[in-house]
């Protein structure tokens, strides 16, 4: 049953995976086809929604809400088997490191050579900016939908994978075109269109199921699909010899924004005793006020110059 209040909700999650695929597309790959290159790798969340989440469900009803998480151990078991036999070695550069250095100081030392370049830390408050907006809003998105909206439990897979599959053609589409027009322009333009999807869902009223569906499947594709040409930006402004470490710590920026998202939006919504969700009309103008400020301060980022090899 529904209980009045507040929601708050809490979470801590490793994103070191992540850093280390992104860190890996901007070694491997030619800067003129790293858009693509992201948005192709970017579409796997996509089909992860288009599969993951309505098996994750089922599962959920089936065994119980532990099913799930177990599954998804399962298959982190044998990405990290296949990941043994098909990923490049590309542990060179730690052949240069002092040995002499306390291993402690020899950790340390590249995570404060990123903070002290400005560039970095201009990169890390965009990340800040672009995620904290985005997560005001996706956590309550199921909550919202079948509270307020009307969508009902068992349609609420069918939500998720139209919006999964619609987003697995356009993340590709983005990653080639942001190549094309510049990474910049693509963010600006991905980004201020961001604000229809954002107020839509939000104040979204009782609707049949088809409306609700097209209005998430516009945010899917819109609002994620944005973050594609921002990786592809912020890779690029890293310091190359520091970039494993630069992605590290983005990780961690992207994950406390995050936290700090669901935690701000879930401090202000309300779910009243009928199960409605209110105040997320509320949370959709602060995300657009957020966005609307990373598009000013997208202008702020620059490529990092590559660095001479040295003597």
């Amino acid at each position: 049953p529904a209980v009045p209040g507040t929601i708050r909700r809490f979470g801590a999650a490793g994103g070191l995976m992540g850093a280390t695929v992104y860190t890996v597309i901007a070694d491997r790959i030619p800067e003129a086809r790293r858009g693509a290159a992201t948005g192709f790798v970017m579409s796997a969340f996509s089909l992860a929604t288009v599969a993951g989440v309505p098996i994750g469900l089922l599962f959920a009803g089936w065994f119980g809400w532990h099913a799930p998480f177990f599954f998804v151990a399962g298959l982190a078991a044998l990405a990290w088997l296949n990941a043994r036999r098909v990923l490049p070695e590309m542990g060179a550069h730690l052949q240069r490191r002092d040995r002499d250095v306390h291993p402690v100081r020899a950790a340390l030392a590249p995570v404060v050579a990123v903070l002290r370049e400005p560039a970095h830390l201009r990169a890390y408050a965009f990340v800040m900016l672009m995620m904290l907006s985005a997560f005001l809003v996706i956590p309550f998105i199921s909550l919202y939908m079948t509270g307020t909206v009307g969508v009902t439990e068992t349609q609420l897979p069918v939500l998720y994978l139209v919006g999964g599959a619609a987003t697995l053609i356009t993340s590709r589409l983005i990653g080639r075109y942001a190549d094309r027009v510049g990474r910049k322009r693509m963010y600006r333009l991905l980004a201020i269109a961001s604000v229809v999807p954002l107020l839509l869902t939000t104040h979204l009223p009782a609707v049949p199921f088809a409306w609700a569906v097209a209005a998430s499947t516009l945010f899917f594709v819109i609002v994620p699909g944005r973050m594609i040409p921002a990786i592809a930006l912020v890779t690029s402004t890293a310091v190359p010899r520091l970039r494993g470490t630069f992605m590290s710590l983005n990780a961690s920026v992207q994950s406390l924004s995050q936290a700090a998202g669901a935690y701000i939006a879930g401090s202000l919504l309300v779910r009243t005793a009928d199960g409605r969700i209110e105040s997320y009309g509320t949370v959709g103008w602060i995300a657009v006020a957020v966005t609307l400020v990373s598009v000013a301060w997208v202008e702020t980022l620059r490529p990092a110059v590559p660095e001479s090899p040295r003597a």
